[in-house]
């Protein structure tokens, strides 16, 4: 969806400059009546209302209208980007938002956006953005009402865009393009993140043995197991057939990865029933790849063969909840950095 940014004048009765609102809950034995109102006010508004910092597009607080929107805790929320949940925003748009909005206290920007849902829908709304004078750090408030009426057409058509119609998880189209962000934050910085390739162990066997709805069902139930395995920032797609691909954000090493695929790799007990009633069950397990970002050598395309790869490599290792780690960018002339491993104990899920 574009972004079209409108600024706009308020009446002046509307733009008498507030006291600054603290946007975090007081601690107990400070707060006063008017901190009160504000933060029952703002709990009790049927808007989404998100506070950012202009210099880090940081998430310092939501509103309950938007966690619940959003599909996030307001504490989640909290350890989150602007990034994270606008999929089209840049930190050149925050930069000119702030840039408008500190123009003049009598000035909002507006603009029609969308918003990410945890599931990867996307939720189109209309935007009021404001700058919070005299605090310490560069605020801005947007205050978000979802549309509805004449767009619901258009915001089926965004979902449809982006989102896996038989698991409900974002698509290869988002995924390439939230790889693309994570490609461009590792370059400017020390910022690490990983991809994670992720293959059906015998789906085949699965599908000929107890018919293709069998095979809907365990896509769904591994789905279902993914997206319970990583961290709220984290982001579980369906890249297509039986392949589904992760990102890992923001790792800080060896056991942030470790600890994510070992709960991925468990042994997952599907279980349902064939036409005219026939129960079948089947023990599903993954196969993994893993490469991780390296910094300004760091290319989307190159990252994601890398962890394709490296999934192949843990299949002819023996399937069954391996994974395989890449380590190295693939330089012509130069061996890639392999390690394999798998956890020892197999764990049977229900």
């Amino acid at each position: 969806m574009s972004q079209t940014l409108e600024i706009v004048d308020i009446e002046p009765d509307r733009c008498a400059s507030p006291d600054p609102i603290d946007v975090g809950r007081p601690e107990s034995g400070t707060e006063d009546l008017t901190h009160l109102c504000n933060y029952a006010a703002l709990e009790m508004v049927t808007q989404s209302i998100v506070f950012f910092s202009a210099p880090t597009s940081r998430l310092v607080h939501a509103n309950r209208a938007a966690s619940h929107r959003l599909g996030y805790t307001q504490q989640q929320l909290r350890g989150m980007s602007l990034l994270d949940i606008v999929p089209q925003a840049t930190r050149g748009n925050v930069a000119e938002l702030y840039h408008h909005a500190m123009r003049s206290a009598n000035q909002e920007a507006r603009l029609r956006t969308a918003y990410r849902h945890r599931n990867g829908s996307l939720i189109p709304l209309r935007c009021s953005i404001r700058a919070l004078p005299m605090l310490p750090e560069s605020i801005l408030v947007a205050v978000g009402q979802e549309t509805s009426g004449g767009n619901n057409l258009n915001r089926r058509n965004l979902i449809a865009a982006y989102r896996d119609s038989l698991t409900l998880l974002p698509n290869r189209v988002w995924l390439w393009r939230q790889l693309e962000r994570e490609v461009r934050a590792a370059r400017r910085s020390d910022y690490q993140f990983a991809v994670l390739v992720i293959d059906i162990d015998r789906f085949k066997d699965i599908n000929d043995s107890f018919g293709h709805l069998a095979g809907d069902y365990v896509l769904q139930a591994v789905a279902r197991r993914l997206t319970a395995s990583v961290r709220p920032n984290d982001a579980v797609t369906r890249y297509g057939g039986d392949e589904f691909v992760v990102l890992l954000k923001d790792i800080r090493g060896d056991k942030d990865i470790r600890r994510i695929t070992e709960r991925i790799g468990g042994c997952l007990e599907a279980a349902g029933k064939r036409q005219g009633g026939k129960e079948w069950r089947a023990q599903v397990t993954v196969s993994i790849g893993v490469a991780i970002s390296e910094g300004q050598g760091c290319s989307s395309v190159d990252l994601f063969e890398r962890a394709d790869q490296a999934m192949y490599r843990a299949k002819a290792l023996g399937r069954n909840g391996r994974f395989v780690i890449d380590e190295s960018p693939k330089n012509a002339g130069q061996p890639t950095g392999i390690r394999a491993e798998f956890s020892d104990r197999t764990r049977q899920f229900g």
